[in-house]
């Protein structure tokens, strides 16, 4: 037969082992939420809200693009030497139609310029999805990129943003 103050001191050994383990789990519940509302609640991470509108109102067609092709044209060197301007040509594959009169599976090419420091390179990867905002070129119908920055990797927030300002208007 065991003693009371046997039993209680079994209790109390057994409450002292699992005090660590519930600062554990709490501690696992802390660090892991985080993680949770970043993939499931996560806040918008994609450029500025106010450029995405901006840009999206200043363009004539927005499209999610599958970029096949990327070559570097013309280069416009600074006259310091250091650096310069690069033109861009890019095909791709329309994935998805935000704004204007484009269509899903139309193979496109547009063009920009973006400046370099030293290797004359086009900042855009073959494979990649990117959100695009496009103008045409009224003498040539060449399609061209709003600006430098005028064309961001596409994600599911990015996404639904735009989609959130197209249903605004």
């Amino acid at each position: 037969m065991t003693h009371n103050c046997c039993r209680e001191a079994n209790l109390s050994r057994q409450k002292n082992l699992l005090n660590p383990i519930k600062y554990t789990v709490a501690l696992a519940i802390l660090l892991i939420l985080p993680g949770f509302s970043t993939t499931f609640g996560r806040d918008y991470q994609g450029p500025p809200r106010d450029l995405v509108k901006e840009d999206f109102c200043r363009s004539e067609m927005v499209a999610e693009v599958v970029i096949q092709d990327v070559h570097t044209g013309r280069i416009f060197p600074s006259d310091s030497g250091k650096g310069g301007y690069v033109g861009c040509m890019v095909s791709g594959v329309v994935d998805k139609v935000i704004k204007g009169g484009l269509s899903k599976g139309q193979e496109i090419s547009y063009s920009f310029t973006c400046e370099y420091d030293r290797t004359p390179a086009c900042p855009v990867r073959a494979g990649t999805r990117y959100i695009v905002f496009l103008k045409k070129d009224k003498e040539t119908d060449e399609l061209w990129l709003l600006g430098e920055g005028a064309q961001f990797i596409s994600s599911p927030e990015l996404l639904q943003l735009l989609e959130e300002i197209a249903g605004s208007r």
